[in-house]
This record gives structure tokens, C-alpha cells and sequence, in this order.
């Protein structure tokens, strides 16, 4: 098979994105979670409420997926979930009192692991990265869109 620069550039960022998987997974396994369980909660902790759906697109999430971890998640009393009030269909979660304790933990640990991550880099390289990374992030999500549209 042969190796292009743009397959070089993605293998590289598939073992930036795993060493940072397993980062956080180190760091998270005290709390007692792993790194899509502290996802969830940590963006539920900035919106306060969120319908399923919401969360699991601000996760990138399969909904399927997220429906399973909200229950493992309501059932260690982390998070709540009710009617959606305007959409009978769905429901929306909010943290609990203990669910927040913990968000407010999470918020520690990726500080921690973000300062670990890129401590190497300079505030300039830091900005330039995040700038990448913003783009990348917008072509995906065309990318996606896109295919979706197709029949």
C-alpha cells in the first residue's frame, strides 16, 4: 500500500488522538468514569439541559449509543432524565446534585490533561492548532452533511 503524505498526516493524528484517549483515561479512571461518560456530563454541565438528541451530537455520539450511556448514567444517579416539554416524542437530561460534584471534577482533570497535551506547544502553535483543528472540524461536518443528503 502506499503511504501519501496525507495518510502519514492522518496516521499521526490517530496516535495523537489515542495517547490523548488514553490520557484521559487515566486521569478520569479516580472518578470512577471513562472519557465519553465525562464528555456527556461535562457538556451537560456548561447547558444545564439538553435533549438527547443535543447531546449526542455535541458528544458526536451514535444516538443509539448515547441513549445507552444516558441509562447507565441516570442509573448511577449522575443525571436525570424527564419529558421533553416540547417535543412528547423525545426527553431531556439535566445533572444531578451529585452529577454536578463530579462535572466540577471533570472540569479538573481536563485541565490537567489539556495542560499535559499540548504543554510542548507555544501560545502561537497553540492558537495555529486549534485554528487547524476548527477547520477540520467544519469540512467534516460538511463532509457529513453532505452524505446524509445522498439518497
Amino acid at each position: 500500500m502506499k503511504s501519501t503524505p496525507d495518510l502519514k498526516l492522518l496516521e499521526k493524528y490517530g496516535q495523537f488522538r489515542r495517547g490523548l484517549n488514553l490520557l484521559a483515561t487515566q486521569i478520569l479512571r479516580p472518578l470512577g468514569i471513562g472519557p465519553k461518560q465525562a464528555s456527556f456530563l461535562w457538556h451537560l454541565s456548561r447547558r444545564g439541559k439538553a435533549s438527547l438528541a443535543d447531546l449526542s451530537k455535541a458528544t458526536l455520539t451514535d444516538p443509539t449509543a448515547a441513549g445507552r450511556l444516558a441509562k447507565v448514567l441516570i442509573k448511577r444517579g449522575v443525571m436525570e432524565r424527564r419529558d421533553h416539554p416540547t417535543d412528547q416524542r423525545s426527553w431531556e437530561v439535566k445533572l444531578t446534585p451529585k452529577g454536578v460534584q463530579l462535572a466540577a471534577e471533570i472540569e479538573k482533570a481536563y485541565e490537567d490533561l489539556a495542560e499535559r497535551a499540548v504543554k510542548p506547544l507555544t501560545a502561537g502553535e497553540k492558537k495555529q492548532f486549534s485554528d487547524i483543528l476548527d477547520k477540520l472540524l467544519g469540512s467534516m461536518g460538511k463532509a457529513k452533511a453532505q452524505a446524509e443528503a445522498e439518497p
